[in-house]
């Protein structure tokens, strides 16, 4: 029962982590000559932003697909072989999303000070 409710939860802070990076790339796309006024001094840092948000997006959506093939897997009867590579898959996929996503946030938040300043 614990472990079921630890897996909510973490599913739970995935899908924020996800909307969150989804919604920062966009915008940071979306609004990228207004993040660094003139011409970037630092763009290698926003494209270090965008190539690490896209990895936790990609990240997340591993995670999601690995889960719902266990869960499709698991209604044939292959519950335990399946449920190994699962939670190996969420092992490393989560942890991924959310270090990359951080890293891409301190990147974006690094760019727009160093070019605003």
């Amino acid at each position: 029962m614990l472990a079921t409710e630890g897996l909510l939860q973490l599913r739970e802070f995935s899908n924020r982590v996800f909307t969150v990076a989804t919604g920062t790339l966009a915008l940071s796309v979306t609004f990228k000559s207004s993040i660094g006024s003139g011409s970037p001094n630092f763009g290698w840092l926003l494209s270090v932003s965008w190539v690490l948000l896209t990895i936790s997006i990609l990240a997340h959506l591993w995670a999601q697909l690995s889960q719902g093939l266990y869960f499709v897997a698991a209604g044939i009867g292959e519950e335990k072989q399946e449920k190994r590579g699962h939670l190996a898959t969420l092992q490393w996929a989560l942890p991924t999303a959310g270090i990359c996503f951080s890293l891409g946030l301190i990147s974006l938040c690094l760019f727009a000070v160093l070019n605003n300043t």
